[in-house]
């Protein structure tokens, strides 16, 4: 316990947030910042992630936000450039206004390589116990091909 409340003071110095719930009210936060518009991120246990995301990946939303399952191709290509496995599963597919290059999974995180780290993206994939929920993420699209 001594252990659990010292890293909670760690989180806070850094200028971070720990909320202590039942599941069903974390499910209920981060439902209403999906709605409200808030950026926020979320470190939850994998229940509620699986909570989460099958009332968020419903048909509907998936053809509403124009997401696509990430290729097989494409997942190849992350694994094989940029070193990482099973990292995405949804992405959109947008062409670039000014050169036309279409930014999909492997831009987006190669993307976060850049702009975090290696170390950061891979520590958030080898989390064990909890998964890593980014709600209305603030980022924009940076494309590879033109900086545009």
């Amino acid at each position: 316990m001594e252990r659990r409340i010292a890293s909670i003071d760690e989180v806070a110095a850094s200028g971070g947030t720990v909320i202590s719930a039942d599941d069903e009210a974390i499910v209920e936060i981060i439902k209403k910042a999906v709605d409200g518009g808030v950026s926020a991120s979320f470190y939850v246990p994998r229940g509620v992630a699986d909570t989460v995301m099958a009332w968020y990946w419903t048909p509907e939303r998936i053809e509403a936000l124009k997401v696509e399952v990430v290729s097989s191709d494409e997942l190849k290509r992350i694994e094989t450039d940029l070193g990482l496995k099973d990292v995405i599963h949804f992405a959109n597919r947008t062409p670039c206004e000014n050169c036309g290059h279409v930014y999909g999974a492997y831009e987006f995180v190669a993307q976060g390589i850049r702009a975090h780290g290696r170390e950061a993206v891979e520590a958030v994939l080898e989390l064990k116990e909890a998964v890593l929920i980014r709600v209305n993420p603030s980022e924009v699209s940076v494309c590879p091909n033109c900086n545009g």
